[in-house]
């Protein structure tokens, strides 16, 4: 693991495709904070081909998927324009369905304004199988707990999707308080899906009742889908 923690977002940054902590149960890792203010339950890197393969680090039915094995672990190295640069890589080869896809991952961060309120993510996804793909799609599941206060306020987080900015964000309806949110700096088509977690049904996915293989592929794979 290596500490992400130069500017006012503080976050771990692992070998297995999660960031902020490398397990489900919130015990390895500072989480994603901001100014001092935890603001993430889980967040983890999808990669699907369809929705009976996907490769995955994140929640599932009963536990959590590691489906990454880590190739190079996560260091720092010294950087060229960043002020603070980390390089892993993985790939899917403990996956139930491996696709054979090897990720390089470099994180970013800068110290001064106005950069110092982010931190940039970026995924080289190589396809070393023998199996050409038509098309794969990637994706990150956050699951942001926007605090007003403490105990129970994230029941009142609410999500929401910026065209402008490609961003998807979650924000607390109970008090003006922090927002968290991913971003696609890419000219790549984005992809949205916000999920109840609740049983509403609909076109929802409920992820507080675990993701299926299924319901991963869907939230990556259908553009804009739900804001």
């Amino acid at each position: 693991m290596c500490s992400s923690d130069l500017n006012n977002v503080k976050t771990t940054i692992t070998s297995n495709g999660r960031i902020g902590f490398t397990d489900i149960t919130d015990t390895k890792g500072t989480g994603i904070t901001y100014e001092g203010n935890e603001m993430i339950y889980e967040c983890g890197l999808m990669i699907g081909l369809s929705t009976t393969k996907v490769s995955d680090c994140v929640r599932n039915t009963s536990t959590q998927d590691n489906d990454f094995k880590s190739i190079r672990s996560v260091h720092y190295v010294t950087p060229s324009i960043k002020d603070e640069e980390a390089h892993t890589s993985f790939n899917d080869s403990l996956s139930a369905y491996i696709l054979g896809i090897q990720v390089e991952q470099r994180s970013y961060e800068w110290k001064n304004t106005p950069n110092d309120k982010f931190a940039i993510i970026e995924y080289k996804i190589t396809n070393q199988s023998s199996v050409t793909y038509d098309s794969i799609f990637a994706g990150l599941f956050t699951d942001w707990d926007i605090l007003a206060g403490s105990g129970s306020d994230y029941l009142y987080n609410r999500a929401d999707w910026d065209d402008q900015h490609r961003l998807a964000y979650t924000y607390s309806s109970k008090a003006s308080t922090k927002i968290g949110g991913v971003s696609l700096l890419t000219n790549d088509p984005p992809s949205c899906f916000s999920m109840d977690n609740s049983n509403i049904g609909g076109n929802n996915i409920n992820a507080g009742d675990g993701l299926t293989t299924t319901e991963k592929y869907n939230s990556i794979s259908r553009g804009v889908y739900r804001r």
